[in-house]
């Protein structure tokens, strides 16, 4: 139970067609928060309904709601009134909520608090990322080169909504006037979102809370397995790890039935499944899983020798690292935003040079070059993960002093602690 007056938080999450990261933290921080003491409600909406496919009029519904949708508004802010929440928590709004429940907030006097997942306040599909690498050309300026590139599902329609959504709310001030707080995942993170145009004033640093892996297995006791946890689509570098595996087998001298040789299993789904099941065609060790539960999945990351994070995009965060931190299995990942602050090289994982599949190969060589380098990087992982912020314990006191500051309308100095690497 915390020490302070327990808050009533409103807590907002519009779900995603194929559930990810976003999702899972949803849950968890909800969990976190009621554990402490406060009390939570959920308010949820979710995607999986929107037809993309609907005819003209469905599209323009579609386009209107994505700027400003009154419906969202209206239920809202009758839920505020009938709860009378300290504060509302938004974790994604988009596209089914809209910035208006902003609004339906800040109409009933309600402090917001928006964690920001992804970089969706400046850039059309949310990722910094087109074409195969780092596009930054709509950062500090208003996003018509997204609209026009069809940055949004590859579709113009689509598109615009979303450009149409940031120039509106841009203009009426929606951004910096109506969110009270926003929470960034990493330091690397919150510099790129001031870079967007959010007051750096108003953004406090919480890493996402990791309530931690099922169990800790002994080392000699897992699989030998290379985990990578990730939606299947460009800008996870999922194509990257593939043909960098292929170097590493080729490179190690592996023979296929031989029982050294590690596998490499790849977990989730999404829109480049079928393309990257034909790219590892013919390479030994490679396995795709789908999507599994999350339960299922921390089992996964215990029984594993290393996780892996190949993106090629300024990741805000790296849930998959911090978790197999708390198991005490190691990480290799690509030196790149969030991602990259998350691993001291050398000590508690490997980084390697984000989209160079001979980096990679190179970090795998390097991993499995001595049967113990995993082993005592894995138990720095673990350490680290036990002193950082990432536990519920640690993490549920910075939101706490985030709200706090939120409902007393302090502008204060925004939380910024030091995190750990893992």
């Amino acid at each position: 139970m915390s020490e302070l007056k327990p808050f009533k938080i409103l807590v907002i999450h519009c779900r995603y067609k194929i559930s990810g990261g976003e999702d899972s933290v949803f849950e968890s921080e909800c969990k976190m928060l009621a554990d402490a003491g406060h009390s939570v409600v959920k308010y949820e909406a979710s995607n999986k309904g929107l037809d993309e496919n609907c005819g003209l009029p469905g599209k323009f519904l579609m386009f209107v709601n994505t700027v400003w949708n009154r419906a969202a508004y209206r239920s809202v802010r009758e839920r505020i009134c009938t709860l009378r929440p300290d504060v509302v928590h938004c974790h994604n709004t988009f596209p089914s909520l809209s910035p208006s429940v902003y609004y339906a907030a800040a109409d009933e006097g309600v402090p917001v608090v928006q964690t920001l997942h992804n970089y969706r306040v400046g850039c059309l599909n949310g990722f910094l990322f087109r074409e195969g690498g780092v596009c930054e050309r709509c950062v500090g300026r208003i996003p018509w080169r997204g609209c026009a590139l069809r940055c949004y599902r590859n579709s113009f329609a689509a598109s615009s909504a979303v450009g149409t959504m940031l120039m509106f709310h841009r203009m009426i001030g929606t951004f910096s006037k109506r969110v009270s707080a926003y929470i960034a995942l990493t330091e690397a993170g919150r510099r790129k979102f001031i870079d967007l145009g959010i007051p750096a004033g108003k953004i406090h640093v919480k890493p996402n809370v990791v309530p931690g892996a099922a169990m800790k297995i002994p080392f000699a006791e897992r699989s030998n397995v290379v985990l990578c946890v990730s939606r299947l689509s460009p800008e996870k570098g999922v194509h990257v790890l593939i043909e960098g595996w292929r170097n590493f087998v080729a490179d190690r001298g592996f023979v296929v039935s031989g029982s050294d040789m590690p596998k490499l299993k790849i977990v989730g789904s999404g829109p480049e499944e079928a393309s990257l099941r034909e790219l590892a065609r013919g390479i030994a060790g490679v396995e795709f899983a789908g999507q599994v539960p999350h339960d299922e999945l921390l089992g996964e990351i215990s029984r594993c020798k290393a996780v892996i994070q190949p993106s090629i995009c300024y990741e805000t965060f790296g849930l998959a690292v911090v978790e197999a931190a708390s198991a005490g299995v190691p990480a290799i990942v690509a030196d790149i935003g969030g991602l990259s602050s998350l691993v001291e090289n050398g000590v508690s994982g490997i980084l390697f040079e984000a989209g160079n599949t001979s980096g990679l190969s190179d970090a795998l060589c390097r991993a499995f070059a001595d049967p113990t380098i995993l082993e005592r990087m894995g138990e720095k992982a673990y350490g680290r993960y036990v002193s950082g912020f990432y536990a519920p314990e640690k993490n549920v006191r910075l939101l706490e002093k985030i709200y706090g500051e939120a409902v007393s309308g302090l502008a204060g100095v925004p939380c910024r602690p030091k995190l750990a690497k893992v």
